[in-house]
């Protein structure tokens, strides 16, 4: 989905390049020019701002011009992901069609015994709530980690 579709009806957007574009830092706003204004002033008075930039601006515009078109293979993988979870646990409310992004969240009765099994098996996961799962797709994750990732969801507890 074209970036202006998804995020047509806001007037603000925040764009993190650390994630999914692969830039080691960094995160950009965009708005109208009155909002920008104003927020360039919050962050000076917040003590926001950096030094030196060109070197994190350059790897951001290298993921903005490189890596944003190998995002539809990250959300290609968590929907595979999802469909993993909705299979082993059908009750938990995931719906594969519904995942947009990178990110696959879904509850759990036991967590903590969810990510030591995954943990095992080569898969890193996490939390972000109480009872709450975070499984996600990156730069780094391929077809066959996401294989890994399946396999270890259908044999968990």
């Amino acid at each position: 989905m074209p970036a202006a579709d998804y995020a047509g009806a806001a007037v603000t957007v925040m764009c993190c390049l650390s994630k999914g574009l692969c830039a080691p830092v960094g995160s950009m706003l965009a708005g109208p020019a009155d909002v920008m204004d104003a927020a360039r002033g919050e962050r000076q008075r917040l003590g926001g701002g950096m030094r030196q930039v060109g070197v994190i601006a350059a790897a951001g515009l290298v993921a903005l011009t490189t890596m944003v078109e190998r995002l539809a293979d990250d959300h290609r993988r968590a929907r595979a992901l999802a469909g993993a979870v909705a299979e082993r646990w059908p009750h938990a409310g995931v719906d594969a069609e519904r995942i947009r992004t990178n990110v696959v969240t879904f509850p759990h009765p036991e967590p903590d015994e969810l990510l030591r099994h995954l943990r095992g098996e080569g898969v890193l996961a996490g939390t972000i709530a109480p009872g709450v799962v975070r499984v996600m797709t990156h730069h780094d994750v391929d077809d066959d980690g996401v294989e890994r990732a399946r396999k270890a969801l259908a044999t968990a507890p």
